[in-house]
């Protein structure tokens, strides 16, 4: 470690071909691990305290799905995966993302006894609000038909993507594959997971809902 001074640190950006947005967090994780080694005395000075972070940097743009994004992106679920069970798994997965704003980790590990009467029940991650959402009629078909996730036999299973036996982040690998594939065969530009928190915001806000709600719900 006490070989990494600022020539070589700055050699590492200059290979590195990520925009400015992904350097900025990359470095934060650099300087990070330098403060580390510094309060260990494996270094004597943190040199990458000293690595300029990039400068105006522009939040980056997550408009809104237009219907017709939408309905690409859900027909492509029926184009991926090898058969019915990648098919019908992703089109569950991206309703509920569709008309719930729910995040991946969320969608992936989600619980059956959450989905009753017509309304899927959640709490919000702030101060365990609870909030509930309609399910309508196309995302409570998506579910009902969903077949048992791999690795269980069980008809009781409580969840609707897991068989709940293997660990976490590996049920949201598989999710997030999943939708991956999902969009790039959509040819929708700029698709992903986040958009549709926007686009339930928006569709949210137009037919009246407050600002408070929203947040609730996202």
């Amino acid at each position: 470690m006490d070989q990494v001074d600022l020539e070589a640190l700055n050699a590492i950006r200059s290979a590195r071909t990520v925009n400015s947005r992904t350097w900025t967090k990359e470095l934060g994780t650099v300087r990070h691990f330098f403060r580390f080694c510094l309060d260990n005395e494996w270094i004597l000075r943190n040199w990458a305290e000293k690595v300029q972070m990039p400068k105006n940097l522009k939040p980056a743009d997550r408009e809104p799905y237009e219907p017709n994004e939408v309905a690409k992106i859900i027909a492509a679920c029926d184009a991926i995966g090898r058969g019915p069970y990648e098919r019908l798994r992703a089109r569950a997965m991206v309703l509920l993302l569709r008309y719930t704003a729910l995040r991946i980790s969320d969608v992936a590990t989600l619980r059956k006894n959450r989905v009753r009467n017509g309304e899927i029940f959640v709490r919000t991650a702030k101060n365990s609000k609870p909030v509930r959402l309609p399910v309508p009629a196309d995302l409570e078909k998506a579910l009902d038909v969903l077949p048992l996730p791999r690795g269980t036999n069980d008809p009781e299973c409580p969840y609707f993507f897991c068989g709940g036996h293997g660990g976490t982040q590996a049920v949201i690998r598989d999710a997030r594959r999943t939708l991956e594939a999902v969009y790039s065969k959509s040819g929708v530009e700029g698709a992903c997971s986040h958009r549709f928190r926007h686009t339930l915001a928006t569709e949210a806000l137009e037919m009246g809902a407050t600002f408070e709600e929203v947040a609730d719900i996202l």
